[in-house]
């Protein structure tokens, strides 16, 4: 780009821990152009634990029907919602490389500058999720690098937080290591008795509890840990 965006329009689809990926490339765009209005259009029930983190940013639902029409192939996108991509300066899709559905419908729509990328990397790539993200962003030409992300929540969230993991037996004013060793898939998960051991050493090096999250998905790998 010739200059700084005003406006930047981000789409990322997945869950939970896609959006949380997604979130060290977010903090470095907002941190490189800190006056420029953000929309990130995810499922906004993830998107908006990074609402206090990238402030001012607003959040839209991806899933919504008023986006469906992107997803399209060939599809001519209505008046107002072309009217909407148009907007923004700078449009960054990490839903498909320029030649997917998706990004030629937005280049169609008249999108300016639009920088798309497919969601991951590939499956033989040795990168991280988060450091890929970020590298879909270099020609950017900014000149600070991602970091860990830290979230921070809003008041309400950080004690609901609190009464949940207090119901869990956890107490809440000691350091504590929350660890998910699963995925929406087996074979993407990294083997349970590495987190185990991660897990472990960290506890023991930090004097950290240690809170595993388990749901449906991890039910298989419960017995192993």
């Amino acid at each position: 780009m010739d200059s700084a965006p005003k406006s930047i329009l981000v789409f990322r689809g997945g869950a939970l821990g896609d959006v949380l990926l997604a979130g060290p490339a977010l903090v470095q765009l907002r941190r490189a152009f800190p006056s420029a209005k953000m929309t990130v259009v995810a499922r906004t029930a993830y998107a908006e634990l990074l609402a206090d983190t990238l402030k001012p940013v607003q959040c839209l639902e991806l899933g919504s029907s008023r986006f469906s029409p992107v997803f399209l192939e060939g599809a001519d996108l209505p008046d107002r919602l072309a009217g909407f991509v148009k907007s923004f300066d700078l449009v960054v899709s990490w839903l498909g490389p320029r030649e997917a559905p998706f990004a030629r419908n937005l280049l169609r729509a008249g999108a300016g500058c639009v920088l798309a990328a497919a969601s991951f990397p590939q499956p033989d790539a040795s990168a991280h999720a988060g450091d890929y993200l970020a590298d879909t962003l270099s020609s950017l030409h900014m000149s600070s690098k991602p970091d860990a992300l830290e979230l921070t929540l809003p008041a309400y969230n950080a004690q609901t937080c609190d009464r949940l993991l207090a119901d869990c037996g956890v107490k809440v004013t000691e350091p504590l290591l929350a660890v998910h060793p699963g995925s929406g898939g087996l074979k993407k998960c990294w083997p349970t008795e590495r987190f185990v051991n991660v897990a472990r050493r960290v506890a023991e090096q930090r004097g950290m509890q240690v809170l595993w999250l388990v749901g449906p998905a991890e039910i298989e790998q419960t017995e192993r840990f």
